[in-house]
């Protein structure tokens, strides 16, 4: 899987607290998710276009794998919660 995306617009946001498992093929995310629980497994975080800010989403909590919080900060930025699992 490239992207994470629903079809709707590149400005397109996901929210009402879902939990979203992404498989450790993702590389890209072009949508944005505000109060879910997103689960990483993969090290690398994708990459989540970080120039354009409203792509970072905001209000998550963000599972990802042990010592890689410092990578998903720096790509989903500081209105998130990280947890490592």
């Amino acid at each position: 899987m490239d992207f994470v995306g629903n079809g709707y617009s590149a400005n397109s946001q996901i929210d009402n607290g879902l939990t979203i498992y992404f498989p450790t093929t993702i590389k890209r995310i072009r949508t944005t998710f505000w109060k879910c629980n997103l689960h990483f497994p993969s090290e690398t975080p994708p990459s989540t276009m970080a120039s354009h800010t409203s792509y970072r989403g905001s209000n998550n909590t963000i599972y990802v794998p042990k010592n890689c919080t410092t990578a998903y900060y720096n790509a989903f930025g500081d209105e998130n919660r990280y947890i490592e699992e």
